[in-house]
């Protein structure tokens, strides 16, 4: 007897919507939270649910993981080739996560906050600046500057430079460009690379410094990685670690400009707690306000919408039995918008991770992924994030053009793709005490 699936496999073009992420609700509206999809020849399951998303990234890794198919030098696999997103076998992943880790632990990441709130004052000084010339500003190019700043004194111990940083850019839309476009982008980004390379071997750091750069050079000479592997690894971290930050980053600040009570209150919060001095990591800590603004737009609008994995055996999801080898889809955006757990889930709610239980519902928040392949960049990112809104909401205060709505473009990831522009006036250096 035939074993029953789940519903499908369906064409997402019948679904219509302005991209995927509609086709997939339209979907999960119709026929529930697991779905077969048809690509090709081939299906994908999507899951759109959290117990079974929870399954399939955490609770499982002997059924479920990650990694693309043998041979597979498309998309991401070719820009990336054994980074730690397209890791041939888990045993590479394993392997190269354990050499970055010391770099990416929280202590290391809050030692950085002065540096990095200095260049976020700069930024949004320049905002101000330029709002003497022009009334409006498209705060997305700047901001996703300002995240590569951060990264790259992460992985370089130090910024590079506005120019030089430009030849670093390896966009997430890559993941679905020609292979020979991509190709040309990573060869630049290596040329960048091995000079950065060649440098440290050059004028080393201390080895307590602990950068990214430091930690690999140090693996190479123990045999535990090679000269491929370092530059498969400083690309993946260039790729998946800037332009997910920065457009969550100006996602929040394009949404609390659209909510202007939200704003006020987030900014009446930072005066409070602040008065007027820059942030400490420990200050955002006591920014609830401003954590929940940050939270929300990463659950409205992911900037990694989904979470690819294979089943590594035949094995049961639900009440279907998962055939081995199948693909599957873990719709972060259906997670985030599911009615079951998340009350109005298309509106921009802040309070909803302000008020207790502040807590989401297990597997229904998953902005950085979950289990052990959770995002190793996810305290840089929301240490950025919160201090981008809290330096913002001290210093600015943010209103959107008029009738501009809030747009998306899908590739690999969710970036901005209209709406970014905002008006951006000086606040009065008065500091609130209507706050306990």
């Amino acid at each position: 007897m035939r074993e029953p699936l789940p519903p499908g496999p369906f064409d997402l073009a019948r679904f219509g919507g302005a991209d995927a992420l509609e086709a997939f609700e339209h979907l999960r509206a119709r026929h529930g939270d697991l779905v077969r999809l048809r690509r090709g020849r081939s299906e994908l399951w999507l899951v759109g649910d959290p117990a079974l998303a929870r399954a399939v990234l955490v609770g499982r890794p002997h059924d479920f993981g990650k990694g693309a198919a043998a041979g597979d030098r498309r998309g991401l696999n070719a820009a990336l080739g054994g980074g730690l997103l397209t890791a041939p076998s888990e045993e590479r992943w394993r392997s190269h996560r354990r050499l970055l880790q010391p770099a990416f632990r929280r202590p290391r990441i809050e030692a950085m906050t002065p540096a990095l709130a200095s260049s976020t004052a700069n930024v949004v000084e320049g905002w101000l600046l330029r709002n003497s010339a022009d009334p409006w500003v498209d705060v997305m190019p700047d901001v996703e500057a300002l995240v590569a700043d951060g990264l790259q004194r992460l992985l370089f111990g130090r910024p590079l430079g506005r120019a030089r940083a430009a030849q670093l850019r390896l966009p997430l839309a890559l993941g679905v460009a020609p292979v020979r476009e991509v190709r040309r982008a990573r060869s630049e980004v290596d040329g960048v690379l091995r000079d950065e390379i060649e440098r440290r071997t050059r004028d080393p750091v201390p080895a307590a410094v602990e950068d990214v750069l430091g930690l690999l050079l140090a693996a190479r000479a123990r045999g535990e990685i090679d000269d491929a592997g370092i530059l498969d690894e400083l690309a993946t971290l260039l790729l998946a670690g800037i332009e997910t930050t920065a457009s969550a980053g100006a996602f929040a600040l394009a949404l609390l400009a659209r909510a202007p009570r939200v704003q006020a209150a987030a900014a009446d919060e930072v005066d409070h707690i602040l008065q007027g001095r820059p942030p400490t990591a420990a200050d955002l800590e006591r920014l609830p306000r401003v954590t929940a603004a940050f939270d929300e737009a990463l659950r409205l609008l992911p900037p990694i919408p989904a979470a690819p994995r294979r089943a590594l055996r035949d094995t049961l999801l639900g009440e279907y039995v998962v055939p081995a080898g199948t693909r599957l889809l873990v719709s972060i955006h259906l997670l985030h918008r599911h009615a079951r757990y998340w009350r109005d889930p298309a509106v921009f709610r802040p309070e909803r991770f302000a008020a207790a239980p502040r807590k989401p519902v297990s597997g229904a928040f998953l902005p950085f992924g979950a289990g052990a392949h959770q995002c190793i960049g996810r305290e840089l990112a929301r240490l950025q994030g919160r201090l981008l809104l809290a330096m913002a909401m001290q210093r600015a205060r943010f209103r959107a053009v008029e009738g501009d709505a809030l747009g998306r473009r899908l590739a690999v990831g969710l970036t901005p793709s209209g709406g970014t522009r905002l008006s951006v006036l000086a606040r009065g250096r008065a500091h609130s005490t209507s706050l306990p």
